[in-house]
């Protein structure tokens, strides 16, 4: 399904042809297990390359010369926002961690030596594009989690009353800009870091061993 919608919004751009003035980035927030590492699906198990390794398409009409080139540059999806910005010719806020893919496209350029990425309440992965590292707590069931959030609400529902247990408002993060926050002692077995498996520290080496 994703492909044929695809297709048809590339056979728009050539009817109208809006390859002249029109970027496209294509990218998801997660790959799909269809039972590699004996896994199905997403989220419970570790972030193997299936998950984490997403997709990213990019076209633009002043790259167009180069459409069909690879990059090994290491991107992730914090990327996408100041490239539309740099593209607009928007400046990019200071706080901004993710870094504008232009460069990328003409040069090739691997602006990081490495990156992290992770789940709430799991591991904390680093990777730089041969060896990834999955980094989980020594205790699953003992860590100082907090939520922080100025919109107390589940995705179906508000908190619960009793969630609100030990809250306190406390300065934010570079992110918000200084704006208080409300934050929470976080439950386990709620939220993304709900009944996680395979919770082991490992280290791999991607080329000699890609899956």
């Amino acid at each position: 399904m994703c492909d044929a919608y695809l297709g048809k919004l590339l056979d728009y751009f050539d009817e109208h042809d809006f390859w002249k003035d029109t970027s496209i980035i294509l990218t998801t927030d997660h790959g799909f297990l269809l039972a590699e590492h004996e896994w199905w699906a997403k989220s419970r198990m570790p972030f193997y390359n299936e998950v984490s390794h997403i997709p990213l398409l990019f076209y633009h009409p002043n790259h167009a010369h180069r459409g069909g080139e690879r990059r090994s540059a290491l991107t992730q999806n914090i990327d996408v926002m100041p490239t539309l910005l740099q593209m607009h010719g928007a400046a990019v806020p200071e706080h901004v961690e993710g870094r504008s893919l232009i460069d990328v496209l003409s040069s090739g350029s691997n602006s990081r030596e490495a990156l992290i990425f992770g789940r709430f309440g799991g591991s904390v992965n680093a990777t730089d594009g041969r060896y990834t590292y999955f980094l989980y707590p020594g205790n699953m069931d003992e860590q100082e989690l907090f939520e922080y959030t100025l919109m107390p609400t589940h995705q179906r529902a508000p908190f619960s009353i009793d969630e609100f247990e030990g809250a306190e408002l406390c300065k934010g993060f570079a992110f918000s800009r200084g704006m208080p926050l409300l934050k929470l002692p976080a439950r386990r077995g709620t939220g993304q870091g709900a009944n996680l498996e395979d919770t082991e520290t490992a280290m791999y080496d991607l080329d000699s061993d890609p899956g």
